[in-house]
């Protein structure tokens, strides 16, 4: 059977965010997950520290940080 993938498809795998919110729609087993818009932001409460800080539109780990607790964040 041959397999083919949209244009949607492609450009929602290019973003973390929508990549989640599509596994999660169809019950594939992901990590919490939440979007924090800019580095001004509050963090949302529900985080429990530590986090993986990664970029939306990056990829091969480029960007990504670990932070200990909140001072950890901006």
């Amino acid at each position: 059977a041959l397999v083919s993938v949209t244009a949607e498809g492609i450009r929602k795998s290019f973003d973390k965010f929508q990549s989640y919110t599509l596994l999660m729609e169809h019950n594939v087993p992901t990590p919490s997950t939440v979007l924090v818009v800019d580095a001004v932001s509050p963090l949302p409460l529900s985080l429990v520290f530590p986090v993986i800080l990664k970029p939306l539109n990056e990829n091969q780990g480029k960007g990504i940080v670990v932070a200990y607790d909140p001072a950890d964040y901006n």
